[in-house]
């Protein structure tokens, strides 16, 4: 399964599905720092292959990428270059078997999704120290997105 590298590769291509609103357009952290939140958008997932006449091909498979376009701080302070993660709320997990999110410089965070849902919400996830393991992030807030098609 594969992602197109922008918006504009997946509008040109024609996986391109549709955008998702937030709800709120910035969040806060708990070090008071502001991340601006953009619109989403959601792609066909496709698969690479050769036709009859070794042509590179691309072509439909199940599910969607929904792509949320946050990108890397100018000067990251970490390996992970973010003081936050995502993960999708538990109550939307039902709309993914591949619940992991993905991030990709020129993408953004990424999430393959079976259906694509009326909306969709994320949990902001933060270390409590600096030092702690992701997999002790505490939540510290929610970005919802709504369907605009």
């Amino acid at each position: 399964m594969r992602v197109s590298r922008s918006l504009a590769e997946s509008k040109t291509e024609a996986f391109y599905v549709g955008t998702y609103i937030p709800t709120v357009r910035q969040i806060t952290l708990r070090d008071s720092s502001k991340v601006e939140i953009p619109d989403a958008w959601a792609e066909h997932t496709w698969a690479p292959y050769l036709n009859l006449f070794l042509q590179d091909r691309k072509r439909v498979v199940d599910g969607y990428q929904f792509n949320i376009p946050i990108r890397r701080p100018a000067a990251p302070t970490q390996f992970w270059p973010f003081a936050f993660a995502l993960s999708i709320a538990e109550a939307d997990l039902r709309f993914s078997r591949y619940p992991g999110i993905g991030y990709d410089d020129s993408l953004g965070f990424s999430v393959y999704l079976d259906t694509l849902p009326e909306t969709l919400t994320f949990t902001v996830e933060e270390k409590k120290q600096a030092g702690d393991s992701w997999d002790d992030a505490i939540p510290t807030g929610t970005i919802q997105f709504k369907r605009s098609f």
